[in-house]
């Protein structure tokens, strides 16, 4: 039996959202997304099925505000429950942008990140419940030889992160001839060959991945840390078919794509203060195994 006042008497079972509000949303089919988000998060406060401590204040301005829905919009004039988000890394998007770009001199020490910590800190009013980071095994090369050993010892330090999953693609390497220039990008008239790396599959998959998180609604906020255009198209998907919201993160000191930021609800700047903030433990331990910062990285 209920007690009084909507309460939960004691011992009674907790109510899922979707067993408690199921007829609510059923009749409501024909209103808005942002309607039905409201009236789902009133009748769940009435319900104590949200918990107030996972949510935040409104009136505090929110990057995510979107068609006059925000979370944590102050014309709610309610508390607003933390948006259920998923990050997507481009790894090497972001090693490109961040550690190989001629304008970031010594942002190499910065390396050793820790995206739990990272993510938190970019996103505090959103719910970072899953980051899925995209790599490639590198291999070792001349003449430092020690680039594969490095980047094993970074995974693996973060896979003891429960939020983190690594996902691979490949790096396909061959020999072809290319037009050989001088320092000033002066064609010189003849080629060279050169031996020539990509890196294969880790957008398709960051974008695969995307898909289906939405599609299995595992998601309301989808963040996406890179500066590639290439990723427009399931963006586009996501936010305009099923209505979710995206954040782009520019990992690139330059400014972020023009395709990606007109379909972006919010974007945030990778400063190295943010880097310098959010490292790892210069000693992670790994089951029997302790990992130590590269030399190289500090």
């Amino acid at each position: 039996m209920r007690a009084a006042q909507g309460r939960r008497s004691y011992g009674e079972p907790r109510r899922r959202p979707d067993q408690a509000f199921a007829g609510v949303l059923h009749s409501l089919s024909c209103c808005s997304l942002d309607t039905r988000r409201q009236l789902w998060y009133n009748r769940a406060v009435q319900s104590s099925v949200v918990d107030p401590s996972q949510c935040f204040v409104a009136g505090m301005q929110s990057p995510t505000a979107r068609k006059g829905f925000a979370f944590g919009d102050p014309r709610m004039g309610l508390l607003q429950p933390k948006p259920k988000t998923y990050v997507y890394i481009d790894g090497f998007n972001l090693y490109y942008g961040c550690f190989k770009s001629p304008t970031r001199h010594g942002w190499s020490k910065y390396k050793w990140l820790d995206f739990e910590k990272l993510c938190d800190q970019l996103l505090p009013r959103n719910d970072v419940l899953a980051i899925r980071y995209y790599t490639a095994d590198v291999s070792n090369r001349a003449p430092d030889n020690h680039q594969a050993d490095r980047q094993r010892v970074y995974l693996t330090a973060l896979s003891a992160l429960p939020r983190v999953r690594i996902v691979k693609g490949r790096f396909l390497t061959k020999l072809i001839r290319m037009p050989q220039c001088d320092a000033a990008g002066t064609y010189l008239g003849n080629t060279v060959t050169v031996l020539k790396t990509e890196e294969k599959g880790s957008d398709v998959n960051l974008a695969v991945d995307l898909l289906l998180d939405c599609v299995r609604d595992r998601y309301e906020c989808a963040v996406i840390i890179s500066n590639d255009s290439d990723l427009v198209s399931p963006i586009r998907v996501v936010r305009h078919e099923y209505g979710k919201v995206i954040g782009i993160i520019n990992p690139h000191p330059l400014r972020p794509s023009l395709d990606l930021s007109n379909n972006a609800d919010f974007r945030i700047r990778l400063t190295a203060r943010a880097l310098a903030a959010n490292q790892l433990p210069d000693t992670v331990q790994v089951g029997r195994a302790s990992l130590q910062r590269p030399a190289s990285w500090t």
